[in-house]
């Protein structure tokens, strides 16, 4: 699944991940994080991938 999500509010946005199993949670560079920042009048993508009996959601931001 592919998700865009946008920031039309005044100030940024931390979106907390989840990161217990089955949740991994990575930077298209596949290093581990636990949130992600949403700048104003921004955008993030965030892909989820299901394998294995995990769920591995990635995101450019």
């Amino acid at each position: 699944m592919h998700i865009k999500v946008y920031n039309t509010g005044a100030t940024a946005i931390t979106q907390p991940l989840p990161t217990t199993a089955p949740y991994e949670s990575k930077k298209t560079d596949g290093a581990n994080i636990t949130s992600v920042s949403i700048p104003v009048n921004g955008s993030i993508e965030i892909n989820i991938l299901s394998a294995t009996n995990k769920y591995i959601i990635k995101t450019d931001a």
